[in-house]
């Protein structure tokens, strides 16, 4: 019903809810990762930390099926790594933590992706893509 390719699960109905759960697990395999190794490390060297490794949402701009639960669920986990790897505490305000941080929050940071995505689509010559958008 379902298999891995290049890192990414596809499934036979062509949702993406369970590329999403891998990416979840993944991004609080990253965040703990780094939460053990850069614990006694400045904020400034955090934020670098997790840009570099927790922001970098390969493929994410692809996903275009899923349900909002499934959405809801990693903008959760977006935000909670962010709380255990920068030590806030659990009813710390998230506006304020992400604008404190100065980094972007996950909805901020998934429409950014598909914006990027969008923009190389739209200046790409390769006649195929091209046609794509004549539909």
């Amino acid at each position: 019903t379902q298999f891995k390719y290049l890192g990414h699960v596809i499934s036979n109905d062509l949702r993406d809810d369970e590329d999403i759960k891998r990416e979840i697990k993944a991004l609080f395999t990253r965040c703990n990762i780094l939460s053990s190794r850069f614990k006694r490390c400045s904020r400034l060297v955090k934020i670098r930390l997790f840009q570099a490794y927790c922001m970098c949402l390969f493929g994410s701009s692809l996903w275009i099926t899923f349900t909002s639960q499934t959405l809801q669920l990693f903008i959760s986990c977006f935000t909670e790594c962010v709380k255990r790897f920068f030590g806030y505490a659990k009813y710390d305000s998230v506006t304020d933590m992400f604008a404190t941080l100065g980094i972007a929050n996950a909805q901020s940071r998934l429409l950014s992706l598909n914006c990027s995505f969008a923009n190389q689509l739209w200046r790409c010559h390769n006649p195929v893509v091209s046609s794509l958008f004549l539909l």
